[in-house]
């Protein structure tokens, strides 16, 4: 049977892949202000379009909380150039999306191919940062973000 994970479900399924304990003050603190607007039943015909919105503001702050740790993003992510304007095809594109598809995306059948997956977070980070617009704290934004969009993807929800 095809449903989707619950509140608590979705909070413990966004620790466990981001490493961030949802005890973090500002995970915390974000989970209680959207734990009601979460799905609360299995049910894949009752999800709605506020259970998305949801999910993608608590997976957004999973992804910065990682991210805002020096220690855990340099585990997380290693090798990656926090500085980098990720120009395509680089290193560090490969740093920020290789972990992300084996910590959320797995090897499991049922999930989307890696290849697939690759190409629509590399995309988004094309669309999100050029050489023009990136380095510094703009790449830390677009990691929070490639993070975000994989974490609150239905790989994660949909068991």
């Amino acid at each position: 049977d095809i449903g989707v994970r619950t509140f608590d479900e979705i909070n413990a399924a966004m620790a466990a892949v981001t490493g961030v304990s949802p005890n973090n003050a500002q995970v915390k603190a974000t989970y209680e202000s959207v734990r009601q607007s979460l799905p609360a039943v299995h049910s894949i015909e009752a999800f709605v379009s506020s259970h998305q919105t949801s999910i993608a503001q608590l997976a957004i702050q999973y992804c910065s909380a990682l991210v805002d740790d020096t220690n855990a993003r340099a585990s997380y992510f290693p090798g990656m150039n926090w500085t980098s304007t990720l120009p395509a095809g680089s290193a560090d594109r490969d740093a920020i999306v290789d972990p992300l598809i084996e910590r959320v995306f797995g090897d499991v059948a049922s999930q989307p191919e890696s290849s697939a997956v690759r190409n629509e977070l590399d995309s988004l980070i094309t669309s999100l940062c050029n050489t023009a617009a990136c380095g510094g704290s703009r790449t830390v934004d677009v990691v929070k973000a490639v993070c975000g969009a994989a974490v609150g993807s239905a790989a994660l929800l949909v068991k």
